[in-house]
Order: structure tokens, then C-alpha cells, then sequence
């Protein structure tokens, strides 16, 4: 499989197929070592990979993880808790 090919809309872009593209960036990459091409591909192959992440996740490959909380935050989240139920505040 080639580079996308703008004129076949009718393809369907699966988290496998992204990554596909992302390896030929790769591979493109490797071949022009010291050349001007090598960051553009390695950008683009990066670009591919971010597409691929975010397709597993829209087709349920791969579960969506909330980013960790700071432990400060959660610290205050209790501590808030703690006055609230102190004070008869229910949530």
C-alpha cells in the first residue's frame, strides 16, 4: 500500500491501514538519512501513528484513559468533600 492516495475516498481508514502508512513514512525515513526529506518524513510518520492512536480509540481497539489527576487534586477534591459533609452540603 502506497502513500494515501487522495483520489479513493471510498477508503475505509482503520487503525491498521494508519499505522501501514506510518511504517512507509518510516521506511522512506531510513532511505534519506542526512537528507532534507528525513525530519518531513519522520514528522509525517509521527502525524500517521497520532491518526492510528486516535482511530483505535473511536474503534473501540483501544479503552480511552482519562489523564492521571495530580495528587494535590485529589487532595483538595477530599478535603472539599470532608467541609461539605461537615457543613450538611450533600452532593
Amino acid at each position: 500500500m502506497a502513500l494515501m492516495d487522495l483520489n479513493r475516498t471510498e477508503r475505509k481508514w482503520t487503525a491498521k491501514a494508519l499505522r501501514e502508512e506510518a511504517n512507509h513514512c518510516a521506511q522512506r525515513a531510513s532511505a534519506s538519512i542526512g537528507g532534507p526529506d528525513h525530519r518531513r518524513y519522520k514528522r509525517m510518520e509521527e502525524a500517521w501513528l497520532a491518526l492510528a492512536e486516535e482511530q483505535a480509540v473511536l474503534d473501540g481497539e483501544t479503552p480511552l484513559v482519562e489523564p492521571a489527576r495530580s495528587v494535590t487534586e485529589i487532595q483538595v477534591r477530599a478535603e472539599l468533600k470532608r467541609h461539605r459533609k461537615r457543613a450538611g452540603i450533600l452532593d
